[in-house]
């Protein structure tokens, strides 16, 4: 995968046509349920911020895709869902001709808002007793 894209179509344009295609899949489906998500680049791969916080990744290398989840807690409870790929600390592994299920990344891209508004009320919280 070359280096350096500015944005999602780009990084998408230079997918192969299998991969490409699985991944707007994907970020279609993603997109979906985050109203009011941006798409951003983070660490060479395409990811939706959301409510100022990264939230998921995707990408492609030579053999296989990827979801990265971003914070690998929620992955807690959702192992069934994905037992049928090969999942990672950092990521979960799919092909074009084994793509994702839908359901299961519903699931997982709600556990993710969750976990980041958890994060993120946890800090409000937090900061309000350090300031009184």
């Amino acid at each position: 995968m070359p280096t350096k894209q500015q944005t999602v179509d780009d990084y998408l344009a230079h997918c192969t046509p299998e991969h490409r295609t699985v991944l707007m899949a994907l970020r279609k489906t993603i997109l979906a349920l985050v109203p009011g998500a941006e798409e951003v680049i983070s660490y060479g791969v395409p990811t939706i911020r959301f409510e100022k916080k990264m939230l998921i990744g995707f990408g492609a290398s030579a053999k296989h895709c990827a979801l990265y989840p971003l914070n690998p807690k929620v992955m807690t409870g959702l192992h069934n869902e994905f037992k049928d790929f090969v999942v990672t600390k950092g990521s979960i592994q799919f092909t074009p001709d084994q793509p994702l299920p839908e359901l299961a990344v519903h699931k997982l891209v709600r556990a993710r808002i969750r976990d980041n508004r958890q994060i993120t009320k946890a800090k409000k919280s937090k900061d309000s007793k350090r300031n009184h």
